[in-house]
């Protein structure tokens, strides 16, 4: 028995639907396709080590593919291993074999050493569907669809333990951070309200939280402590709050199918493949977007470092690619029946396994828009008038933004100004830097000196009076009868007439003839903004960023 894709209803319900455009891929490109075993039903990375692990249900192998070149080698499992999950701590992996035949082991876990491909088996209870690693207490949890149970292995020692589960135990999740493990209980083949068993990790003691009919697929986000449990038979998904364990519903407009629901902790958006939909939902509003995809659209895997969303289209034989923060939507072509997608976000490729071609589709995946980002250091200042503020300006590129940036300053006081060195940047691969210079200007006051006082002009004109003075009294020493005491009070005369001449009348003191306004005192907000035409590649118009720095005028 092979994973089941779960039999969703496709109903038509009246729905304002978001129009978006589909379009040829540009920034994704196939790379490669890679032969795996007979129907492979589930994909896992190492992100650490750059491998993949492909569970083949059909030839009861593991296919584990090197990320680096693409080369393969095969571990043997147990029968129909139907899921695999990684721990990139302790590098080793682990395979739930849901059923066995003759001569070949079932009903087991396959624990293989990521460093030698060395297995070992670890019994489980029956039909094992489902599972799940916390990375923080080394516990690997296995759903056991066919014994109502939860197996708990110690992964250190391989050592088990057995805890009690709902009916029909067919997916679960674990919350590293609140050491939580969710367990969804189907019920009767989705004819009645399932629930979600809740283990405590520490004690294993449990809890149960009812949810929708027929619940297929859980996803959690750690960041928000929500779990979101999607539900076929209800065609809602049941939002769980981790600290209360209350429950609210949002309705879908088809029924989900299995594995049908992933989760962008960064964002806060949950993804989920329903009908020909794929509906997004707002985890902090919980609005309900339904986007078109026509087809099967099945097992969304996000990629938290781009903000895409990949989900494959079995029925149409490619992949719809979700821009995250747009909802425009890229397809992509794949091989036969696109299944389960994997994300290597640390190398940006996309793994699709096809269980109608038996292969791996390698995927370059989508970049970030072409962007920068700008932020000023300090972010304020405090000055007199008459003095400037200097900042350094940082602009960091995004994906492979490389365009010239320039920058103007706005908001700025009276009689102030924004100075930049460089003009302009361009930052290619790095982070650059310009200095920002905001000058104010200070109290000054404009005089006119009035007339010098020992003029030129006057002290010659003295001159020439005291000389010919001189020549008219004692040049003619015939006139014996002028007595010197009449020279002398005449020379005092024409001494003291040639002082008046020479101050012009005046004290000599500056006189004030008018002022200029300084940069008032109060406190700014200067908005800097740096601006590009367009991103090389063509992915971004034109873009501009600010970012604001207060200035405190004393």
């Amino acid at each position: 028995m092979c994973r089941s894709k779960g039999s969703a209803s496709r109903w038509l319900a009246e729905i304002i639907v978001l129009c978006v455009a589909f379009r040829p891929s540009a920034a994704q490109t196939v790379l490669t396709t890679v032969p795996v075993g007979t129907e492979p039903c589930d994909v896992a990375i190492n992100q650490v080590t750059n491998k993949i692990y492909v569970a083949n249900c059909g030839s009861a192998n593991l296919t584990v593919i090197d990320g680096s070149n693409n080369t393969t080698a095969i571990v043997q499992v147990g029968t129909n291993p139907i899921a695999v999950a990684v721990n990139p701590v302790t590098n080793k992996m682990y395979v739930a074999n849901y059923g066995g035949t003759a001569g070949v082991p079932g009903n087991t876990v396959t624990v293989i050493d990521g460093l030698t491909n060395h297995t070992s088996m670890v019994a489980t209870g029956n039909y094992p569907r489902a599972i799940a690693v916390n990375t923080v207490t080394n516990q690997i949890y296995v759903a056991n669809e066919g014994s109502n149970t939860v197996t708990v292995i110690d992964g250190a020692t391989n050592n088990t333990t057995t805890v009690s589960a709902g009916v029909y135990p067919k997916a679960l999740a674990v919350n590293s951070v609140t050491n939580k493990i969710y367990v969804v209980n189907n019920g009767d083949a989705g004819f009645v309200p399932g629930t979600v068993t809740i283990i405590d990790g520490a004690t294993n003691g449990t809890g149960t939280v009812a949810v929708g009919t027929g619940p297929e697929a859980i996803a959690l986000n750690s960041v928000t402590n929500t779990i979101y449990v999607t539900n076929s038979g209800s065609n809602d998904v049941t939002v769980i709050d981790g600290s209360t364990d209350s429950t609210t519903f949002i309705s879908l407009s088809g029924g989900p199918r299995d594995s049908a629901v992933a989760v962008n902790p960064v964002t806060n958006k949950i993804y989920i493949a329903n009908g020909a939909y794929v509906t997004v939902i707002d985890g902090a509003t919980k609005n309900a977007v339904p986007l078109a995809i026509g087809g099967s659209p099945f097992f969304p895997a996000v990629d938290t470092a781009t903000n895409k969303v990949y989900v494959s289209n079995d029925s149409s034989g490619n992949v719809a690619m979700i821009d995250g923060t747009t909802n425009a939507i890229t397809t992509i072509s794949a091989g036969i029946n696109p299944g389960p997608v994997a994300v290597n976000s640390v190398i940006n490729t996309v793994y699709v396994a096809e269980e109608g071609s038996n292969d791996v589709t390698v995927m370059q995946g989508a970049m970030g828009a072409d962007d920068f980002t700008v932020s000023a250091n300090p972010s304020s200042a405090t000055i007199s008038a008459g003095h400037a503020a200097t900042f350094t300006l940082a602009t960091t590129p995004e994906g492979k933004f490389s365009s010239p940036i320039s920058f103007s300053c706005s908001g700025l006081p009276s009689f102030a100004n924004c100075i930049f060195s460089p003009v302009s940047l361009t930052p290619n691969t790095n982070t650059v830097t310009t200095t920002v210079t905001i000058t104010t200007v200070g109290a000054a006051v404009l005089t006119t000196p009035r007339t010098a006082i020992f003029n030129p002009g006057s002290i010659f004109a003295f001159g020439l009076s005291l000389s010919f003075a001189g020549m008219v009294l004692l040049g003619r020493r015939e006139r014996a009868r002028v007595s010197r005491k009449t020279f002398l009070l005449t020379m005092t005369l024409l001494f003291g007439l040639g002082i008046v001449s020479c101050g012009g009348g005046g004290s000599g003191t500056p006189t004030t003839s008018g002022t200029h306004s300084p940069t008032p005192a109060g406190v700014s907000q200067v908005q800097i903004t740096a601006s590009a035409a367009a991103s090389p590649s063509g992915s971004n118009g034109a873009v501009s960023h600010s970012t604001a720095v207060t200035l405190t005028v004393q």
